[in-house]
């Protein structure tokens, strides 16, 4: 068996030795060995494994040969090998090297491929070439750019001037650090430029600013992130050269104290040495908000320094540094001015607030100066006087269209003009549905240290208060998100503290409220998903018939309900407990007080400590109770109302009811409308709030996907690297092969939740059955959506390791109401799957069912391993087994508990609480039913005890509640600990078991409860720390060979490498072809079936009445567009495919962006959901038409919008025209249906 494995060479230190030096062992019957100490010479390690092998009792002493890897540094041995047996060993005996268990795991023929590639683990290493790579560019960025002013303003739109609107001169002359600092015209300090190529996560690639003096209390730093420079240009004025660049978000600024006192470590030093600031001084702050994204810096006449600059640049990859237009640079000309500020507000003030919110955003966002603004007074007055809303839409779609008017050559008015028309195409005194309940339009504001910007209202899902007041009130509501710029969270660095500043920034604010177009907002809420987005709600008091007097934040409140005396004591939990009418919910049914019954938990005989002192049981039914059969299908019927139908009805919902939170799972017993609620549900008392939401309602099954915390865990765990390289390859197989068949195409689509909006999987499996296969071959805009598509997925395969397992599932967890499971073999367990349909279960370990629609349901029978992400302590995850399909007349043949884990309530300790720390209130877990991805043998769990709750001696106000989520913003670490406990496990030999993986995996435990009980981890610069990079670990705008990462040994290391992503789609040349017509394909295959059908409803339909339906969707797809876009930056913006697919393609430039991609892309989904609604409704027109008449309207739709693209190439004509393909397909379907029911009934009859 070939192997690239390093050996040590004997003597003295031999990897290879026989049990028997001189009959060596034939190799046939191998183990993997791995666990074992590094510290351990061959000897060692030789001496342990005789004193087992050789002295088995009732068996014959076996012979071996042991290979140990190669030795790295300062080691004995490099952590693991293989041992060679001359017979069978089931590896039942404990071998111990000095006092480690050493872990073994069988070899097969599958894994040659896996051991020729992966030599077992020894520390890794940064290859040489890279080494040197970044010993030459610290070597290359080593020069300070001497700086003579720095100058921030505003770049002209005719890209040739730059007004200046602050500035600060330096001495060009004095050594760094000896002039005096000072601003305005008192004595001149000194500035120069350098670049810090951090190359880690507190420390990340930037350009930097210093700015101070020998005789100066404080030094000043502007630090801008490389991957923050869009364009640089540079040019001379009167012989001394200067530098433009412009920023797509504002840099960061900074202030430390010039003479700090030394401690003797340099590290320690610059620890937290640096604060962060909004404004270098008075000047400074009033025009901070609106200048930082153009700087000026005017450089020594020296021109080594500009040569050194020139030179860094390149090294460092930046944009290219191109000559300068700006010809014309002028001061004094105080654009921000504040007489003209204040003009501005005044002017908003006038205005009603939903165009006066519109107007500020223009101003906030940097996209109008004051002047220009100022000058569309009288033009914004008009829109007004026309229509209040019109004006608000049309001055919506003008923010997202003015950043781009350099590009099409218009002036700032021109393009609102250009913003009226299409708004008037849009026709917005037409609604073609009405409002769901579910939904609302929403208005955010996003605080960043520098300024405040405004967007919106764009759709979100509602929640109970929004749903209370009606859709006439939405705009006394604001979500407000605190963020660094760029809409990324505050970074934890270690130069720069952040913690007083975000006090002071974000606690100010929530406390004495913000003001937004003349209106004062206040702090309301927040909603525990929201928080960790860190987002809360603001209100602004207002009039509603409904309430006596003013509505206000303190109103709403106590509106809510009744909150103990002892509960008002503690911040954290009080704040938690009002977020539950802030969760985003679908509304159902309402229930009378007689139809709720209180029923007791389910506890263990064994007391534990919950942290705050108390004993008590744990909890089998935490957060779970039960509904009657007819209540839950109210409540779907009621859903289905808003909600795509078709689906089976799901035994299990996620609900909010009152101050009670949880799920709910269907009992067949319960008679009529009933719903039983525990103790652990109930959280606060609310009688008048009788109305059932629902969170979540689990009526389809998750397909499982593998990712990186658990593919280590189960790598540590013993799991080897061939099932996981096999299902990868499976996963690229099926993305090679997509391209072949519409079917497939539609699979991988459907399996990865891509084109949901615009049912992209569906039409695909239509397009054989009506002989469209040439539109999946060779249309530009379909071949397009599957190259992005492809792209998409093989990007989670390679920077997440999200690999599909066929057969496994993610399912809700919910308790054995009928008490028929029997404890299992590790915590007392049996385990339900059903998937679709149904889940049923019998009396012994575990039993699963998988049932799709219209198929037999299939029982899984055998050993399953359970677990819940994130997954980060050895006992994370446990088997148990599935006994197949339970037995006639059994609580669970009778019963349907669809897309369920039910887990068993005997036993010590329920089996939920043992899966990090989980519980019954809506988590999920993953069930892996293939056997090469278990782990031989169960893990002990943690323990999971809650830290204390902090309390206070008296009630709490609403600062308290400020204080604690400005603590939760400083101090949210789940992120922080669950990325150190990956890359610690990937580079210490003992992976998830040493003694840091071990600590963090207790310190994520007291992070995740943090929003619960608000005692978190406040000593983040003491969590143990990697000291380097794994490349799997790399953004998606690194290069893994930099020389700051090492090539991982670990399954993630292989992983990663066997992707090759290739370039990105949105970054290549549009897909051309000319030659093939789409219309002339739809005409060939489906004119034949179609025109015999609307030949009597043509003329009953007018292709003009369609424009107005286009140009509406084009509106709200642009928007859509530029509203999207990860920079989160003016002049982004998405493809009209990346909007259809329901994907953002661009690249993130770390790790942590990926989680605002994720919120970005399911904000999108929602809008793109409601504007195909409406498209879809807008084709078909009156519901009760006949078919045919409809089939006429969709055929009419599709030619004009394809004779827009075909002649015009308009923007959202593909799009368009492919809806109403769809349509058209899905009312064929519908009519060959009929067909085919009728001439059933008549055969019948």
């Amino acid at each position: 068996m070939a192997r690239n494995r390093r050996r040590n060479t004997p003597p003295p230190a031999a990897s290879a030795a026989s049990s028997d030096d001189d009959q060596p062992v034939r190799k046939q019957f191998p183990l993997q060995v791995s666990q074992v100490p590094m510290d351990a010479t061959f000897q060692e390690v030789r001496a342990a494994f005789d004193k087992v092998l050789k002295r088995l009792r009732d068996a014959r002493p076996l012979k071996y040969t042991l290979e140990l890897d190669a030795a790295e540094g300062h080691w004995k041995n490099g952590g693991g090998g293989v041992i060679y047996l001359d017979s069978e060993w089931d590896a039942r005996h404990d071998i111990l090297v000095k006092g480690q268990r050493v872990i073994f795991a069988r070899v097969d023929e599958s894994l040659t491929r896996a051991l020729a590639i992966r030599p077992r683990f020894r520390i890794p290493d940064i290859p040489l070439a890279a080494k040197e790579r970044k010993k030459e560019g610290l070597w290359q960025l080593r020069h300070e750019v001497r700086i003579t002013a720095v100058q921030f303003g505003v770049v002209g739109r005719d890209q040739d001037s730059f007004s200046i609107e602050w500035e600060g001169d330096y001495n060009p002359d004095a050594p760094v650090g000896t002039s005096q600092r000072r601003f305005d015209d008192k004595p001149k300090q000194t500035a120069y430029l350098k670049f810090n190529e951090g190359r880690d996560d507190q420390n990340p690639r930037s350009v930097q600013i210093v700015i101070g003096g020998h005789s100066e209390t404080n030094l000043y730093r502007i630090t801008i992130p490389m991957i923050e420079i869009k364009t640089m240009v540079n040019a001379y004025d009167f012989g001394q050269p200067y530098i433009i660049l412009e920023l797509l978000n504002p840099p960061s600024f900074e202030m430390r104290l010039q003479h700090a006192p030394s401690t003797g470590d340099a590290r320690a030093d610059r620890e937290k040495s640096w604060q962060r600031i909004s404004h270098l001084d008075a000047a400074h702050e009033r025009v901070v908000p609106f200048t930082s994204r153009a700087l000026r810096l005017v450089l020594t006449r020296d021109e080594t320094h500009l040569e050194n600059f020139i030179q860094m640049s390149k090294w460092s990859l930046l944009p290219r540094l191109r000559q300068s237009r700006h010809s014309h640079i002028s001061s004094g000309l105080e654009l921000f001015s504040r007489h003209r500020l204040d003009r501005i507000d005044a002017m908003v003030k006038k205005l009603p607030w939903i165009v006066g919110f519109q107007c500020e955003a223009l101003l906030r966002n940097c996209l109008l100066v004051p002047t220009e603004l100022l000058a569309l007074e009288d033009e914004i007055s008009r829109l007004n006087r026309i229509d209040t809303k019109f004006a608000a839409e049309v001055l919506k779609l003008y923010i997202k269209l003015v950043p781009h008017i350099s590009q099409r050559g218009e002036s700032f008015d021109e393009c609102l003009d250009r913003a009226e028309r299409d708004t008037r195409k849009r026709g917005l005194d037409i609604e073609l549905l009405p409002p769901r309940l579910d939904t609302f339009q929403c208005r955010h504001v996003r605080v960043t240290p520098t300024s405040f910007q405004l967007d919106g209202p764009y759709l979100e899902q509602s929640n109970r208060v929004i749903r209370f007041f009606g859709p006439e009130y939405n705009e006394y509501f604001l979500r407000v998100m605190f963020s660094d710029e760029g809409g990324s969270r505050f970074r934890i660095e270690f130069e720069v503290d952040n913690h007083e500043f975000v006090r002071e920034r974000v606690g100010g604010i929530l406390k004495k409220g913000l003001t937004v177009a003349g209106r004062r907002f206040s702090f309301l809420a927040y909603s525990s998903s929201g928080l960790r987005q860190h987002s809360v709600w603001f209100v602004t008091p207002f009039k509603h018939p409904k309430w006596k007097g003013f509505v206000t934040a303190d109103a709403i409140r106590k509106s809510l309900g009744n909150f103990s005396e002892e509960l008002l004591k503690w911040p954290a939990r009080y704040g938690a407990r009002i977020s539950q009418a802030f969760s985003a919910t679908y509304p159902s049914v309402e229930v009378e007080p007689d139809e709720i019954e209180e029923i007791p938990d389910i506890e263990t005989d064994e007391i534990f400590n919950d942290g705050d002192g108390n004993a008590k049981p744990k909890c089998f039914t935490d957060g779970v109770g039960t509904i009657s059969p007819q209540l839950a299908d109210e409540i779907w019927e009621k859903l289905c109302e808003i909600r795509l139908k078709g689906r089976i009805a799901p035994r299990a919902y996620q609900i909010r009811l009152g101050g009670c939170k949880g799920v709910v799972s269907v009992d067949h017993r319960l008679q009529g409308r009933r719903i039983c609620i525990r103790p652990s549900m109930k959280k606060f008392n609310a009688p008048n709030s009788r109305g059932i939401e629902i969170s979540e309602a689990f009526d389809t099954p998750i397909p499982f996907h593998l990712n990186r915390p658990l593919i280590m865990l189960l790598d540590n765990l013993g799991v080897t690297t061939a099932p996981f390289l096999k299902y990868l390859d499976i996963a690229l197989e099926t993305i090679h092969k997509m391209l072949n068949t519409p079917n497939r195409s539609a699979a991988l689509m459907q399996e990865h939740g891509l084109g949901k909006s615009y049912k992209i999987p569906l039409f695909l499996t239509r397009l054989e059955r009506y002989g469209l296969t040439a539109l999946h071959e060779h249309d530009p805009f379909i071949r397009k959506l599957l190259i992005y598509a492809k792209y998409h997925v093989k990007r989670e395969l390679r920077y997440h390791a999200r690999i599909p397992v066929p057969d496994c599932w993610t399912l809700v967890g919910v308790a054995d109401v009928h008490n028929v499971l029997q404890p299992g073999e590790v915590f007392g367990q049996l385990i339900i799957v059903r998937v679709h349909q149904a889940v049923q279960i019998h009396e012994a370990f575990s039993l699963a069912c998988i049932r799709r629609v219209g198929e037999e349901p299939i029982w899984l029978e055998g050993r399953v391993s359970v677990s819940r992400s994130p997954t980060v302590h050895p006992g994370d995850v446990q088997c148990v087994n599935a006994i197949g399909k339970p037995e006639p007349g059994s609580p669970y043949d009778i019963e349907d508990l669809a897309n369920c884990l039910v887990f068993s309530v005997k036993g010590s300790r329920p089996l939920s609480t043992c899966l990090g720390g989980g519980d019954l209130d809506g988590d999920k877990y993953d069930i892996i039913t293939v056997p090469e991805l278990q782990p031989e043998n169960n893990q002990r769990a943690a323990a999971y005890t809650a830290p204390p709750t902090y309390k206070l001696d008296r009630k709490c106000t609403m600062d308290d509640i400020a204080d604690f989520v400005v603590d939760f913003m400083n101090n949210d670490c789940v992120g922080l600990i669950a990325t150190n406990h990956l890359r610690l496990a990937d580079e210490r030999p003992e992976g998830v078991r040493d003694a840091a993986c071990m600590k963090l995996a207790d310190l994520h435990s007291v992070a995740i409860d943090f929003l619960k009980n608000g005692e978190g981890i406040r000593d983040l610069d003491n969590l143990p720390k990697p000291t380097r990079k794994p490349d799997w670990a790399c953004s998606e705008s690194e290069d893994p060979d930099d020389g700051y990462h090492y090539p991982s040994l670990r399954v993630l290391g292989y992983l990663f490498r066997h992707v090759e992503l290739g370039s990105n789609p949105v970054e290549e040349p549009p897909l051309l072809n000319n030659d093939f017509r789409q219309d002339d394909e739809v005409w060939k295959a489906l004119s034949s079936r179609v025109l015999p059908l609307i030949k009597p409803f043509q003329k009953q339909v007018d292709e003009t009445e369609f424009e107005e339906l286009f140009y509406r969707y084009i509106y709200d797809l642009k928007y859509q567009c530029v509203a999207h876009n990860l920079q989160q930056s003016p002049s982004g913006r998405l493809t009209e495919e990346e909007v259809t697919l329901g994907s953002i393609l661009g690249r993130t430039t770390s790790p942590t962006e990926s989680r605002k991609r994720s919120n970005l892309m399911e904000r999108l989904e929602q809008q793109a959901t409601e504007n195909v609604r409406n498209v879809e409704a807008g084709i078909l027109g009156d519901p009760d038409s006949p078919l045919e008449l409809k089939l006429a309207r969709a055929w009419i739709a599709y030619k004009m919008a394809y004779g827009m693209w075909r002649d015009e190439h308009m923007m959202g004509s593909r799009s368009f025209a492919f809806l109403a393909l769809n349509i058209i397909l899905d009312i064929l379907e519908q009519i060959g249906h009929n067909d085919e029911r009728e001439v059933g009934e008549a055969q019948q009859n």
